[in-house]
């Protein structure tokens, strides 16, 4: 990396690489300094995805940027990189969606190949919910509230 952001983020991966067997970087999508330097750092991207028109837009602009693309992130930082799927969040249980799901599939089946043996992978959803009584946060140790 050739950005003093980019440096530092190496620096600390590296500084703690021993301790942890898995680091998840969260970084908006826009094409900026933090994305680049996520990505140039990783050996795999797990893209979350909203079963929308514009998220699945920009599933393309994921893999294609001119700039912060992972094909491009590949081709000039980070060889290692793989795409290994697409997260579908905030999922309700709707016509609409289920077709869009089932569009994203189709869509980028093909196109996702980063590796000799990689496909594309769309994990199962995650539900949107409004309940804070079934979220998947309530189901966490301890008492719950009556």
């Amino acid at each position: 990396m050739h950005t003093p952001f980019g440096r530092a983020l190496r620096a600390f991966l590296a500084s703690v690489d021993a301790q942890f067997d898995v680091c998840v970087i969260d970084t908006n999508p826009n094409p900026a300094i933090r994305l680049i330097a996520a990505l140039a750092s990783a050996d795999f991207v797990l893209s979350p995805i909203q079963l929308n028109q514009e998220a699945m837009d920009g599933v393309h602009g994921l893999l294609n940027h001119d700039r912060v693309g992972v094909r491009k992130i590949k081709a000039v930082l980070s060889p290692k990189l793989q795409l290994i799927g697409l997260l579908p969040t905030m999922v309700e249980p709707t016509p609409f969606q289920k077709t869009n799901l089932v569009q994203v599939i189709q869509r980028f089946r093909k196109t996702v190949h980063t590796g000799p043996k990689t496909r594309l992978c769309v994990l199962n959803s995650v539900q949107h919910c409004t309940n804070a009584r079934s979220s998947a946060c309530s189901s966490r140790p301890g008492p719950r509230p009556a």
